[in-house]
């Protein structure tokens, strides 16, 4: 390695290390102790701040609760809402990016702090899983992270109880969240690396080395599905 490439590596590790990023992850009382201990122990601590957001308050694990959350699979799009309406109330100014997470997803978050600084927290972005159906928008499975001027927009947005209206399907809040987006101007953006590779996931490890894929996921996938290969 010559002395050009080294000083691009550590500029890139230093601009990575500049990020601010907080992370927000959905989970219920039931999997509170599984499912988010394994996520408080693990990836969770490499973000700047890692927030779970329950169906109850724990104060001890600790899990918030905020105002309007009802309790349930089939109203996750609420608890997805109260949650962002909680980050944009509280926490704008003092992050950059804002990840949404599942308590059964698993983050590389070096990697993504890498990627997301080579973009500027200032403008609108929203990267993730894409998915071309209904008109775009990025899995919830795999977590989705946007900037803190997408976080700006979306907060005013549910501020107005008219302005996001969810689908009929209250359990489809990645759908709702693309739809709520696209009405700020907000969209997903390209999340391939320089290979042409895919950097988010919305599938189990398990399903993604074995190219286990539901009939569905390559009609609605917005990148083609690559088979993995060894």
């Amino acid at each position: 390695m010559n002395r050009k490439e080294g000083n691009t590596k550590v500029e890139v590790a230093a601009k990575s290390e500049s990020v601010r990023l907080l992370c927000v992850v959905l989970t219920c009382e039931d999997y509170l102790y599984t499912r988010a201990k394994a996520v408080k122990e693990t990836w969770g601590r490499r973000c700047d701040k890692t927030l779970f957001v329950s169906d109850k308050n724990n104060t001890a694990f600790p899990a918030s609760s905020p105002a309007g959350i009802i309790p349930g699979y089939k109203n996750i799009w609420t608890k997805t809402t109260q949650a962002f309406l909680m980050l944009y109330r509280n926490y704008l100014n003092d992050f950059d990016w804002f990840l949404k997470s599942d308590d059964d997803a698993y983050i590389v978050v070096d990697n993504l702090k890498k990627f997301v600084s080579k973009f500027n927290a200032s403008d609108p972005h929203y990267f993730g899983k894409r998915f071309k159906a209904y008109g775009g928008y990025n899995s919830g499975g795999g977590g989705y992270v946007i900037s803190r001027e997408s976080l700006s927009r979306l907060g005013k947005a549910l501020n107005v109880e008219t302005a996001c209206n969810p689908d009929s399907n209250q359990w489809a809040e990645d759908l709702n969240m693309g739809r709520c987006l696209k009405t700020v101007g907000v969209r997903p953006d390209h999340t391939l690396d320089a290979e042409g590779r895919e950097l988010f996931h919305s599938l189990s490890v398990v399903g993604e080395v074995n190219n286990q894929y539901p009939p569905w996921f390559a009609r609605h996938s917005f990148y083609p599905v690559k088979k993995a290969t060894f």
